[in-house]
């Protein structure tokens, strides 16, 4: 019975000169839906495509080296993986096949390796890009 009541209690309100009427039933279903849809705002496309094959070409040619190993990343590094995809595809051609060089190097290591790089660059107490490259030239031997 409280819940027949609660679904036909009603509000009027006057909003910019107008009536308006709210019922409970009503009211509950908005927040819902505005609460699902506030959620997708927040999501990208991308976040469905976690499959190789279910990325678009474009991307899928953008992060190349990391095809092989895909299956076996996490959602939170492919997420992070996509999130910069925007940034490589901006790259000139000769920055973009650099940093695909660095994709590749990056999947050909152990996650031990890969743990020991980013502490590196984490603790490196100088961030910039030259630092980091050299750290990375240091740590692979190049």
């Amino acid at each position: 019975m409280a819940n027949n009541r609660l679904n036909t209690t009603t509000q009027h309100s006057h909003v910019n000169g107008f009536e308006v009427t709210v019922t409970m039933k009503n009211l509950q279903k908005t927040i819902v839906y505005s609460t699902l849809f506030m959620t997708m705002l927040t999501l990208t496309p991308n976040v469905w495509a976690q499959s190789w094959e279910s990325l678009p070409a474009d991307t899928q040619n953008t992060l190349r080296p990391l095809r092989l190993s895909w299956p076996n990343l996490s959602d939170t590094q492919k997420q992070s993986w996509l999130k910069r995809v925007p940034e490589l595809k901006a790259m000139p051609t000769d920055q973009l096949a650099t940093a695909q060089e660095r994709m590749a190097e990056w999947t050909a290591l152990s996650d031990q390796q890969r743990a020991q790089v980013q502490e590196r660059l984490r603790t490196s107490r100088q961030p910039d890009p030259l630092t980091r490259a050299k750290l990375w030239k240091s740590f692979t031997g190049q």
